[in-house]
């Protein structure tokens, strides 16, 4: 839903990345477009790629989230909608082991990164 990276020169495209300011730009500009899109999907989890910008809070910066301890929400329709803190897809030295069963090594993390973060918020896919 938030991708920034669409940009044209080079140089700064590499500083962008480094310091995330493309994505900080993003949020700042479309935060209303942004935090409506979320209220018409509605989700019951959301899932932000990118722990750097994460870790900047911009989804409580400028998206309305709130934070509880260690844990991040949205509040859509008086409903705590879980952010999740992921590495962006295409982040491929996340250091977690890969779930077993998977034959890509770099899916086969990034699920395991995904349920250790559905865990923190004690949602399990296996009810």
């Amino acid at each position: 839903m938030c991708n920034g990276n669409e940009r044209r020169r080079t140089k700064q495209i590499s500083h962008e990345v480094k310091n995330a300011s493309h994505i900080e730009e993003y949020c700042k500009r479309y935060q209303d477009f942004i935090k409506r899109e979320i209220e018409i999907i509605n989700p019951d989890v959301v899932v932000w790629l990118g722990i750097k910008t994460y870790d900047m809070k911009l989804h409580i910066k400028y998206l309305g989230a709130r934070c509880e301890k260690d844990k991040r929400y949205f509040i859509i329709e008086r409903k705590k909608v879980p952010i999740l803190r992921m590495w962006h897809t295409s982040y491929i030295y996340g250091y977690i082991k890969p779930l077993p069963g998977y034959s890509n090594k770099i899916i086969g993390k990034l699920c395991a990164k995904c349920l250790k973060e559905l865990e923190r918020y004690n949602i399990s896919l296996f009810r």
